[in-house]
């Protein structure tokens, strides 16, 4: 009986965790756009395109996460200043979302800088800890 319910528990957590995966702002962008199942440079130049229009995600993937990939607090601040998105995901992932994730990391390098994202993240954490 313990074997069934631990089973059940497992399927009702994955089923959370897929609607959370499905729910996801890189997600959602792909399907919008009909990018699933696109070639990478047709991802490519719509990431760029999204970028000209003032649109930016900054993707994490991994287990291991740099920590102003988790602060909500600081995503509110890059997204209310400089109109940035963040999404961090797991590692199983589709090769058109890991397309899609470098070329809108590349755009956001290429619009503020390579360094941009820690270099206000530190900036954010110091302007904090002066509160």
């Amino acid at each position: 009986m313990k074997n069934i319910s631990l089973l059940f528990s497992l399927l009702l957590a994955s089923q959370s965790y897929a609607q959370q995966s499905n729910d996801s702002i890189v997600a959602v962008t792909m399907e919008k756009y009909h990018l699933q199942y696109q070639d990478c440079d047709v991802i490519k130049a719509k990431a760029e395109n999204m970028a000209s229009n003032g649109e930016f995600i900054q993707v994490s993937y991994g287990l291991v996460q740099n920590p102003f990939a988790v602060n909500q607090a600081f995503h509110r601040h890059m997204l209310l200043t400089y109109n940035i998105k963040f999404e961090t995901k797991g590692c199983a992932v589709l090769p058109s979302e890991i397309c899609y994730a470098t070329a809108m990391n590349n755009e956001v390098k290429k619009k503020f800088g390579n360094d941009f994202v820690e270099k206000e993240f530190n900036t954010f954490k110091s302007n904090l800890s002066k509160e």
